[in-house]
């Protein structure tokens, strides 16, 4: 699965943070084997800005959501990191449902108005186990 085109951007107006999540469909049995992000963040004068991407997993009779992986936004140049180390990595849609989630957070000094974030896409690769016939 691959995003393309989509860019979520969060200026900070002095509210210190936002979320933005979106619901994202993978096949069943699928294996996530990396995920990497694509953007920055960028600070101008005060304040610290963490810009993080998860995706996180919700079981359907708990209503509990567990990380799978966390990756961070680059600092100043745009860039594209990325994770392998994917806990429960194995997709299971009879149980869960999955999401891709993005909270950019500045600190509460009440002078980070200039920081900001932008998050460019998100690249999921997973592998699928051929089923014999």
């Amino acid at each position: 699965m691959r995003s393309q085109d989509v860019k979520a951007t969060c200026n900070d107006s002095g509210l210190g943070y936002a979320y933005f999540a979106a619901q994202i469909s993978l096949p069943n049995g699928a294996v996530i084997q990396k995920i990497t992000i694509h953007g920055v963040k960028k600070r101008f004068h005060v304040g610290s800005v963490n810009g993080t991407v998860r995706l996180l997993r919700r079981n359907f009779y708990q209503n509990l959501a567990e990380t799978m992986v966390s990756v961070e936004l680059p600092y100043t140049t745009y860039g594209h990191p990325s994770e392998t180390n994917i806990s429960n990595p194995v997709i299971d849609n009879n149980n869960y449902s999955y999401f891709l989630h993005f909270r950019f957070i500045t600190d509460v000094n009440g002078d980070s108005t200039d920081a900001y974030a932008e998050l460019h896409g998100v690249t999921i690769e997973y592998t699928m186990n051929k089923v014999s016939q």
